[in-house]
């Protein structure tokens, strides 16, 4: 079984990447999606850190629909999905979240943009690149993202 992360900003079009991702692999997943944040710069923010359950906000009841149409159509592939986020952005940091978690490969796609529902949401490409982790490059058709743009009836058009 291998286990892979998938970034993702929790909004519909960004489950293409944990579709496409599962088709890259003939083999069992377990599937982390994480959401990178930047370390608060606020005393009091830093000591609400590990409290701060309203992170989980930003998956919305339709995002976590999408997660389960994903796993009735994936079923015998992936045994588990998560969602996580990864607060900081030091380079040895995260490389310790990837040895903790047992993560094998990051999946990047590289032609959709994630999009930032916090302020300090932040595109992890760069810290991924120098983690020299490995990557497994995906492309998403246009169309999956022009299809999941009309929400879940896209999701269900698009995973048919």
């Amino acid at each position: 079984m291998k286990h892979i992360l998938i970034p993702t900003d929790f909004t519909l079009n960004s489950l293409n990447a944990l579709r496409f991702g599962a088709d890259a692999f003939d083999e069992e997943l377990t599937i982390t999606l994480l959401h990178f944040m930047e370390m608060p710069d606020s005393i009091s923010d830093l000591l609400m850190l590990p409290r701060e359950s309203s992170n989980f906000n930003f998956i919305s009841p339709e995002f976590r629909e999408g997660i389960s149409l994903i796993l009735n159509r994936y079923g015998s592939q992936i045994k588990r999905i998560r969602n996580d986020f990864f607060v900081g952005d030091g380079r040895r940091q995260f490389k310790n979240y990837l040895e903790h978690h047992k993560i094998d490969t990051i999946v990047f796609p590289e032609n959709y943009e994630l999009k930032m529902p916090s302020k300090r949401s932040y595109n992890p490409e760069k810290l991924i690149w120098n983690t020299k982790w490995p990557v497994k490059y995906i492309q998403i058709p246009d169309t999956a993202i022009a299809t999941l743009d009309k929400g879940m009836a896209g999701l269900l058009l698009a995973s048919a």
